[in-house]
């Protein structure tokens, strides 16, 4: 594996609802997934630094979270892909419009994964999402809230980046 270089660019993942809230950090993976990264990272600094959305739980996936509002607003070409993403890795993924019936309209998705045995596999069949960060404090926080949004439903979420 190659050396990194420059700084750690991270963002904070907060469940605000939570009490107390709930916070994980992700750093985000530049050298593997600079295309991606840039483009998060832009999308965040246009939004002030920040971006509060609704996660729902990924029927299909496994243990992921996923935020289909996440309107980035270039198409990101695939890098650093995988369809079986490991515990703490962030994605991004892009669905065209009418890619299959469930998905008449254009999804822009990051999607956090907070367990083991995860797949990317929608009725159409496998598709691959971008790796662009990982959670590196606080994944056990932010699967006890995973978990619940399985169970009790859509819970709001807030990424931040950390400066």
């Amino acid at each position: 594996m190659a050396k990194r270089t420059g700084p750690t660019k991270k963002m904070r993942i907060v469940f605000p609802d939570e009490k107390p809230p709930v916070v994980a950090i992700a750093e985000f993976d530049f050298e593997y997934a600079p295309k991606t990264c840039t483009a998060v990272w832009n999308y965040l600094e246009s939004l002030g630094g920040s971006f509060t959305g609704e996660t729902i739980h990924a029927m299909f996936a496994g243990r992921e979270l996923a935020i289909s509002d996440f309107n980035i607003p270039e198409v990101v070409p695939l890098e650093n892909s995988t369809v079986t993403p490991a515990p703490g890795e962030i994605l991004y993924m892009h669905f065209p419009a009418g890619i299959e019936r469930a998905f008449p309209h254009e999804i822009k998705e990051l999607a956090i994964f907070y367990g083991p045995d995860s797949r990317i596999f929608v009725p159409i069949g496998w598709v691959p999402g971008n790796v662009c960060a990982r959670v590196r404090e606080n994944l056990e926080g932010l699967a006890a809230v995973g978990n619940r949004v399985r169970f009790e439903g859509v819970k709001r979420i807030r990424f931040e980046l950390v400066k």
